[in-house]
């Protein structure tokens, strides 16, 4: 699993210590990556030097073969270079919550041509492995 490290600094680069997790979250550029209230929190609040991670799995739905995240800090998105994910779930609608909805669109996809949307394993194809993972998540909702 990757992980996303982030130093905060005041405008003099000075590290922000103990800012909370719950005001720091990863947005993204497309509409596709749907998160759950605070689904994107960072791990912990900021160290003694600024310094927080997101190592967990995130709580999002939906999906996106490449989008730009950045780091919002209590709303406002930081003047900083995005990183590029890719990202899929269970959840193949994103309305937070894998249902008939989510289940008919990966029956779609793994009796037809290829759609990253379903590809769990991320192989290039939509197959039993997609099947395996995508059988994991159904059925789940936002805590």
């Amino acid at each position: 699993m990757p992980t996303i490290t982030l130093t905060l600094v005041d405008q003099f680069g000075d590290p922000i210590a103990f800012y909370p997790s719950e005001d720091l979250l990863l947005v993204t550029s497309g509409g596709s990556f749907i998160a759950c209230a605070n689904g994107t929190a960072a791990n912990l609040s900021t160290d003694i030097n600024g310094v927080t991670t997101w190592a967990n799995p995130l709580l999002a739905g939906g999906n996106s073969p490449g989008e730009t995240v950045t780091v919002a800090v209590a709303g406002l998105t930081l003047n900083q270079a995005g990183l590029d994910i890719i990202f899929n779930s269970a959840d193949i609608t994103g309305d937070l919550s894998s249902n008939v909805a989510d289940l008919t669109l990966f029956s779609i996809d793994y009796n037809t041509v290829y759609n990253y949307r379903s590809d769990f394993v991320r192989d290039g194809a939509v197959n039993v492995a997609d099947l395996t993972q995508f059988a994991r998540g159904y059925g789940s909702s936002c805590p």
